[in-house]
């Protein structure tokens, strides 16, 4: 039901109603467009930020379809709506700033504000396409929500994001420090640290404070000579001079580190080919070790927009989609490792981290509803 404010009830009882469409566009980077179909700007309260008034700016932005609700909560039509304001730029849009941006649609009467509002539907922007005139964009009705599975499904792949709670890999661990207090590790379970707000929290993975390609983790267990391996203890005053090969130990006070391939670099290209190609000699890592990871750039015409990476071969990076604008070589960037919810290739081998695989990777496939004994 639509809660209407008393003017606003009155207003549409009269034969003549003064009525003006608003759009407001609120992307997942904060920033926030308002417009209206009126000819000149309306100063409008914002229910999403208490005590401010957007002015909201006289430009057909949008065309719409026809607006559709239901009173039950089946989802409602798929609107499709046009983009051709100037500050709907194609940059932004193909960079993806405007995926799963809220849109709200909306109704005031323009003679009197203070009337309120009549809303009109709500919704998220979902596949945006270029066309001859400007953009098209799905709106996906916000009940679509309520919608999604909440349960745990049976799946063969991995139902945790890299990074996440579940996962419990550590993108960035904190920097080394003196009387820092390390846990060990327990094999097959990237814990994540206690606490990385403060210096001195318990971690069992660390990074150098420069920079080397590896980040160094504590791992409790047994040595080839049967001595045990001390993965707990307090770092050291001085940090240890790191080694720069993947399973290169050193001691720290007690503390045995161990180097593993780091989870996220930055970087500079040093040969680019078009928006969705280029290198970086000083990338060596594995074949595929950054794959359906992240790249975020620092510098340059694309600076902070984020693709994801589709390829990675000997320093050579092919990215999912072309960048918005030209690379150029010098641009900086920040890459982070992908993970493609497998659990033999990433979950065990990539990150060690087969106790916290959130799937079932063992059950038996379709193949097997077909499959006899084997006679021999």
């Amino acid at each position: 039901m639509k809660d209407l404010l008393p003017g606003m009830k009155t207003a549409l009882r009269r034969s003549l109603f003064h009525h003006a469409i608003c759009w407001r566009v609120e992307r997942t980077d904060g920033t926030i467009l308002t417009f209206t179909s009126h000819d000149r700007p309306l100063p409008i309260d914002d229910e999403g930020s208490p005590n401010t008034t957007r002015t909201y700016q006289p430009n057909n932005a949008f065309s719409t379809s026809a607006l559709e609700n239901k009173v039950n909560l089946s989802v409602s039509n798929i609107n499709t709506f046009s983009l051709t304001s100037d500050d709907i730029t194609e940059r932004d849009l193909i960079g993806g700033r405007y995926d799963k941006a809220v849109v709200e649609f909306f109704a005031v009467d323009w003679l009197t504000l203070a009337n309120g509002k009549i809303p009109l539907l709500k919704g998220f922007i979902g596949e945006v396409e270029l066309g001859d005139l400007g953009f098209s964009a799905e709106l996906r009705d916000i009940s679509q929500v309520i919608q999604q599975q909440l349960l745990k499904v049976l799946s063969l792949e991995c139902r945790a994001d890299l990074f996440d709670t579940q996962c419990k890999v550590q993108q960035t661990p904190p920097l080394w420090a003196a009387a820092l207090v390390i846990d060990a590790r327990i094999p097959k379970d990237a814990q994540s640290p206690l606490d990385t707000s403060s210096p001195t929290a318990a971690a069992n993975t660390v990074r150098p404070t420069v920079e080397n390609g590896f980040y160094f983790e504590a791992l409790g267990g047994v040595g080839s000579g049967g001595s045990p391996i001390q993965g707990a203890g307090i770092t050291g005053g001085v940090e240890p001079t790191w080694p720069t090969v993947e399973g290169g130990t050193v001691v720290d006070n007690g503390i045995t580190w161990t180097a593993i391939v780091a989870r996220q670099l930055d970087g500079t290209i040093t040969t680019f080919h078009d928006r969705r190609h280029f290198e970086d000699v000083t990338k060596n890592q594995a074949e595929d070790y950054w794959k359906y990871g992240l790249v975020t750039w620092l510098s340059g015409a694309n600076v902070d927009f984020t693709m994801e990476v589709r390829d990675f071969k000997a320093g050579g990076f092919t990215l999912w989609e072309a960048m918005p604008e030209p690379l150029s070589n010098g641009d900086s960037y920040r890459v982070q490792s992908g993970c493609s919810k497998r659990f033999d290739e990433d979950c065990v081998v990539k990150y060690a981290n087969g106790h916290n695989f959130d799937g079932e990777p063992f059950i038996p496939g379709q193949d097997s509803l077909s499959a006899y004994p084997n006679i021999k």
